[in-house]
């Protein structure tokens, strides 16, 4: 007994007509007969006509799926592919004139028309069949295993094919101007699209089905092992640690590295000292001289024994306490230096212990540091210009950055200087940048005091240039395509990299109360409106724009929303560091994970469809040490946060050059990050 395919069917459908002339719909037909649907399958049909102003589009687009069903379905002896053949040259003969009994007039119509029959008429346990169809431009897609390609492709007015379906297979149909906004290299995803679609709001020009198969599953006894393929269960996951044997050095006993005793200096005996005769009168004139001057001293001392005794005693007193607080001192010192060599001894064990951790462990890696960490201060308080004291710092410095995936950010990382900029400040006014954006070639900055806008090459020796010197006050700006987008508080506007001309895409009466704004594909713009908890979408028809609408489906309070950015999900930066995944309108459920120190001061969130993370900026982490932002003495550092889209913590740069971070832009290829301060712009290899 034959099985069916079973087919998952969303469907976009657009307004009948978006104009005069141009009609575009989304079909589908399941014959009711159980017999001519095992003969023939399901069909499914994207119907897009443009003629003149004069030519009735819906007319003619009703008479091309009348006569697709009408012909495909029909009692013939033929094979359904050539039936299909058959029934797209007669629908394409409609357009030729629609109502017979008026005379042509005007143009002939355009037709694009994408074509799909699904028919499982095979035994179980093989593969459905699909029979596709073009005519002229339409967009016609498969997703196999987690690849787009197009189908049916060629410069042939129309083309006929048929292929096995494979389980999960992923078919998308659809008009000319859904392939133009959807190509297959930057198709979002699926789940994506299916939600849009149920939302049922209408977009001019569009309409597409998407076709997800399921192939019947056959039974155990119908289907035959892999050679040489065992299966084994395990009940439970073997922890990592025993898959793995990790060899940690042992630490020796401080003790043992100390030593067991202290060692005097030598004296040499004075009798065993060989000396030449010239020095051995000398030495006996200085022995008589010696013993002249006691005698001398002796005599005086009794001539003034009765008036000089209590001196003596006070003198004798003096030597004594020097004597005592000398010995203090030196057994203080002792005991410092004691100190110090066990403090040096027993954080570069630690150390140690901790650098073979990193990456297995990296808990009690972070723990071991701090303690590390704490030893050295206690033995920079004794002496802190010690060579080995300075090495084992930055020995430490190195394991705490590995610890938390830190690339440390510095000056050799300075792109360009905006300080070098002659924008004509006022005196004593400094240079305040707001926005950063990008392209392949150029990088561009909107400054705030002076409301200048200007473009910085991407070459090895940077030059800056003021563009759109007509559009003052930029808050915002972003690139898409050959246009530059700048938002003030007055107004939108697009600014033609290509021929220097702007224009007002859109209308809207709210600019004031914009603070974000971001594209869709390089052309469809979202604008975040935190006081009334919404983001507006205007959707790019043919360079022009629909009016706004609303995108949010869902209560969701946005009124603590630092930055939003678009990549088919919208991803919301909250003030508090915490960041929001919308779909469709409605909030997902996710989290950022394993994070080694809070953000504390977010400004920024980019990331692209094709990028595999997300990057925010952090103008001020919380500090390790002290669990909150940095402490008095303690240097402030920004850094950029980069995670995985499922929210994993991967990686980050940081440094004291990017304490006052506030944008960021990273190139479509994914490998380079530029970082926008308030007067400098840092450039990062990813």
């Amino acid at each position: 007994m034959p099985k069916h395919v079973e087919v998952g069917v969303s469907k976009l459908e657009g307004p009948h007509e978006v104009e005069r002339g141009k009609f575009v719909q989304a079909y589908e037909y399941t014959p009711p007969e159980e017999e001519l649907l095992e003969k023939r399958g399901r069909l499914f049909a994207v119907v897009d006509i443009t003629g003149g102003p004069n030519f009735d589009a819906t007319l003619a687009g009703k008479l091309v799926w009348d006569t697709l069903t009408e012909e495909y379905f029909a009692e013939t002896e033929e094979a359904p592919l050539k039936t299909l053949e058959q029934a797209i040259l007669l629908a394409k003969n409609q357009l030729a004139n629609p109502a017979p009994e008026e005379p042509e007039s005007g143009p002939k119509a355009e037709l694009h028309l994408a074509v799909v029959v699904v028919w499982g008429g095979l035994p179980a346990g093989k593969a459905g069949v699909l029979y596709l169809a073009r005519f002229g431009k339409p967009t016609l897609l498969l997703k196999r295993g987690g690849q787009v390609r197009e189908l049916l492709t060629g410069e042939e007015p129309s083309s006929v094919n048929s292929m096995l379906v494979e389980d999960g297979d992923v078919v998308i149909l659809g008009s000319s101007a859904f392939g133009k906004s959807f190509p297959s290299a930057n198709l979002p995803e699926i789940s994506f699209l299916e939600r849009e679609f149920a939302s049922g709001a209408p977009v001019p020009g569009m309409a597409a089905i998407i076709l997800k198969l399921k192939v019947p599953e056959v039974g155990k006894s119908e289907v035959a092992s892999p050679a040489g393929l065992k299966m084994e269960e395990e009940s439970e996951a073997v922890p990592f640690a025993q898959k793995r044997r990790i060899k940690l050095p042992a630490l020796r006993s401080l003790w043992e590295k100390l030593p067991k005793r202290r060692q005097s200096l030598p004296f040499p005996s004075e009798d065993k000292v060989k000396i030449s005769a010239k020095q051995f009168v000398t030495r006996i004139k200085e022995e008589v001289g010696t013993r002249i001057a006691a005698g001398r001293e002796r005599s005086l001392a009794k001539r003034h024994l009765k008036i000089g005794l209590p001196k003596a005693i006070a003198a004798l007193a003096l030597i004594f306490l020097a004597s005592v607080s000398l010995t203090i001192w030196q057994q203080r010192q002792r005991t410092r230096t004691e100190e110090f060599s066990r403090l040096l001894s027993s954080s570069e064990a630690t150390i140690a212990e901790a650098e073979d951790l990193v990456g297995l462990a990296d808990e009690r890696a972070k723990e071991l540091w701090g303690q590390a960490a704490e030893m050295l201060e206690r033995a920079t308080a004794i002496n802190p210009k010690a060579a080995k004291l300075t090495s084992l710092k930055e020995r430490a410095q190195t394991l705490f950055n590995s610890i938390e995936r830190i690339t440390p950010v510095t000056e050799k990382h300075l792109f360009y200087d905006l300080t070098l900029q002659p924008f004509g400040l006022a005196q004593g006014e400094q240079i305040q940048a707001l926005s950063l954006a990008g392209s392949e070639k150029v990088i561009y900055v909107a400054e705030e005091k002076t409301g200048t806008t200007f473009a910085i090459a991407r070459t090895t020796s940077p030059q800056a240039e003021e563009i759109a010197s007509e559009i003052k006050g930029a808050r915002k700006i972003v690139v898409g395509g050959d246009f530059l987008y700048l938002l003030t508080a007055e107004g939108f506007y697009r600014y033609n990299l290509k021929t220097g001309k702007k224009d007002t895409p859109i209308k809207f009466d709210r600019y004031n109360k914009v603070t974000a704004l971001d594209l869709y594909f390089e052309r469809h713009i979202y604008f975040l409106i935190p006081s009334e908890n919404q983001i507006i979408r205007f959707w790019e028809f043919e360079g022009s724009y629909t009016r706004g609408f609303p995108w949010l489906k869902e209560s969701v309070v946005l009124e603590e929303t630092v930055d939003f950015t678009v990549d088919g999900s919208i991803w919301i930066l909250r003030k508090d560091g915490s960041v929001l995944n919308l779909l469709g309108g409605e909030k997902e459920l996710f989290s950022l994970k394993n994070l080694p120190t809070a953000i504390t001061k977010p400004t920024a969130i980019y990331t692209r469809p094709n990028f595999k993370n997300l990057y925010i900026a952090d103008g001020e982490p919380a500090s390790p040490s002290q669990g909150g932002r940095a402490a008095e003495g303690e240097p402030r550092q920004g850094r950029v946060v980069v995670f995985e889209k499922n929210g994993q913590f991967a990686k980050q740069f940081k440094g004291e050059v990017l304490t006052d971070l506030i944008d960021l832009w990273v190139s479509a290829d994914e490998k380079t990050l530029f970082l926008l301060t308030k007067d400098k712009i840092y450039k990062i290899s990813l």
